[in-house]
Formats: C-alpha cells, structure tokens, sequence
C-alpha cells in the first residue's frame, strides 16, 4: 500500500512539473491606449551578431493568430531597440529608429516601449507598449556547408 501512494504521488509532482513547464505566457501590447493580448509563446533567437529577436506569436502559430509583434535588440552595453514590428487588430506599425524607441528587462521579461512614425498620409505618430516574455532563447548557429571540389 505505501509503495503505490509513493508512485502516484511521483507521478503527479512529474505531471504537476510539466503543465509548469507548457504554461504559455502572453505577450501584452498597447498600441494607442488600446491593449490586446498574444496567447502564443514568443520565439526568442540570439542570432550570430548577438542580437535578440523577438517573434510573438512564435514561428509555427496558427495562421488564426492574426496579431503578431516582432522586435530586435541589441544588448551589448545597454538594451537598444533596433526595431519594431507591430500588427495588432486593425493598426499597425514600423519602426527602425532606436532613438524613437527603449527597453527593460527583468529576468526573462522584456518590455519595449516608443513611438512609431505616422502611416502613409498621416499625421499621427502612434505610442505603443510591448510586454514580453522569452521563456526559451534559442542560439542561432551558422549553417557551415561541407567544401566540394
């Protein structure tokens, strides 16, 4: 009788520690006061420059998720927002000017806010907020092709 209270309370905690590690953390964006939710996981790559881009929802989402947000940072020194891609509901966004642009970070959460220029025959520039989280980073790695001759 102990030994199976003693394997199925092994078998929970181990099932308990799994639905832990398949918890998906939302990415929140605000773009203009308006706030919306991204339910995927972000797919975070630290490429061979030493850049960390951002896609949430992740490569490989259900084409259903129509919101998408991608981000690129530097982060050498200091976190420097390279760039900002944000297709939230109806509005959307571009921005490659880091000196309209910044960033936080704690532990794996990042948060990158600015301003991003107005759209074509607008004159509007638009305030946006991104909340997000890199449960995993993945590490690009050069793809090195066997010489032939």
């Amino acid at each position: 009788m102990r030994y199976r209270f003693v394997v199925a309370a092994v078998a929970a905690v181990t099932v308990a520690g799994c639905a832990d590690d398949a918890s998906v953390v939302a990415t929140t964006v605000i773009f203009d006061g308006e706030t919306f939710t991204i339910d995927a996981p972000a797919d975070c790559v630290r490429q061979l420059d030493g850049r960390l881009a951002i896609l949430a929802p992740r490569q490989g989402a259900p084409a259903s998720t129509r919101d998408r947000v991608r981000v690129v940072l530097a982060d050498t020194n200091r976190l420097v927002v390279e760039s900002v891609g944000i297709r939230v509901g109806a509005s959307r966004g571009f921005s490659d000017v880091a000196d309209e642009m910044w960033a936080t970070k704690a532990d794996d959460a990042y948060t990158v806010s600015g301003r991003l220029a107005p759209e074509a025959g607008s004159t509007t520039s638009h305030q946006f907020q991104i909340d997000v989280t890199c449960q995993h980073v993945r590490q690009e790695y050069m793809d090195i092709k066997p010489a032939t001759g």
